[in-house]
């Protein structure tokens, strides 16, 4: 998995408009939904997570009550099946 080439923990955090019961953060680091990281739920429905990432660029995208969704507050970029993934560099 691509974690054991990790050497740098990223903050991920989503600030939800209303209530959720679950958010996962998926992406290339993760092997998409073969292992979504758990988001904890914080103070005013933000939630968040660290994740163990190799440096260079990744796609991801959050997992919010089952649905795919982007994150608003990163960049984007089309992907192979027709719709976008958000995109964060790590150094």
């Amino acid at each position: 998995m691509a974690d054991k080439m990790a050497n740098k923990k990223v903050k991920f955090t989503f600030k939800a408009d209303k209530e959720y019961r679950s958010i996962f953060v998926a992406g290339d680091f993760t092997e998409w939904q073969d292992h979504p990281i758990m988001m904890k739920k914080g103070r005013g429905n933000n939630w968040s997570t660290l994740a163990p990432m190799a440096p260079g660029e990744h796609e991801y995208k959050f997992i919010v009550d089952g649905e795919w969704m982007l994150d608003p507050s990163a960049n984007h970029k089309p992907n192979n099946i027709g719709s976008e993934n958000s995109v964060i560099s790590v150094d």
